[in-house]
């Protein structure tokens, strides 16, 4: 989301899931698995936040203008299909 002329500020929730903690026998529980976190946790919570600024090179002289059909649906990058295909 732009809040200021060319500053951003962003983020993302994530709920991550360990599917399965089976071990050999023998072997030693893993400390930190790269991604996840803590190994001995089933659910761990994750908030990350994105601060960006966007560094202007050259200046764009006319603002291009979408089709209607090109409707934007309110979440950054996304497109509802039913204005591609008509609603479904």
């Amino acid at each position: 989301m732009e809040v200021l002329k060319n500053f951003y500020l962003g983020w993302s929730l994530h709920d991550r899931l360990l599917l399965t903690k089976k071990l050999s026998k023998g072997d030693y529980p893993p400390m930190v698995i790269p991604g996840y976190g803590k190994g001995n946790k089933g659910n761990v919570f994750d908030v990350q936040y994105t601060v960006s600024y966007l560094i202007p090179m050259w200046k764009v002289k006319q603002k291009m203008s979408l089709p209607r059909w090109f409707k934007f649906i309110g979440i950054p990058g996304c497109w509802s299909a039913g204005d591609f295909f008509g609603e479904m």
